[in-house]
């Protein structure tokens, strides 16, 4: 997978060459970073490996951030399906969650509250999705047709509990 994702990069690095894109947030946050990145490197030679590991995965996300951004801005995808794709993704983890928290509270030998993690492993990790999908979720609830309306109401309401019970 990373060789199938590294040509698609290259192929999306070579099509923005012919036609270059607006420029973005990070491409002045992009220069200080790498500077942090070879102080840190500097300064702790010892720990070489785990730096350098350390770009690969901020160098993913880079990438993955000007692509999105780029499809964005072309307007290769519109804006509204990328919005449905989330919600949909969200719905996933909100069944998964309360299918977690649903079980804990079910098991006796419990202890403490439960704090559902759903597919992220971690509480606030799914805290965070949950903040950023709880508005689009608002926002289809207060601007869809009636039965979009209830449907999506009843999907803010559940994705705020479970930003709740989650703690975080």
């Amino acid at each position: 997978s990373v060789v199938v994702l590294s040509g698609l990069t290259l192929l999306w690095a070579v099509q923005r060459r012919l036609k270059p894109a607006a420029s973005t947030a990070l491409d002045l946050a992009l220069p200080i970073w790498g500077v942090a990145f070879g102080l840190s490197l500097i300064g702790n030679s010892d720990d070489w490996r785990r730096i350098v590991m350390g770009l690969w995965y901020i160098g993913a996300f880079t990438v993955f951030w000007y692509i999105l951004h780029d499809v964005i801005a072309r307007r290769v995808i519109p804006r509204q399906r990328l919005m449905d794709a989330l919600l949909i993704v969200g719905a996933v983890v909100i069944y998964f969650g309360y299918l977690q928290l649903f079980n804990e509270l079910a098991n006796p030998n419990r202890a403490g509250l439960p704090r559902p993690v759903s597919s992220f492993g971690n509480p606030n990790t799914l805290a965070s999705f949950l903040v950023m999908v709880i508005p689009f979720g608002f926002m289809r609830a207060v601007t869809g047709r009636r039965i979009s309306r209830i449907v999506m109401a009843l999907y803010t309401l559940l994705a705020v509990g479970l930003l709740g019970v989650a703690f975080s």
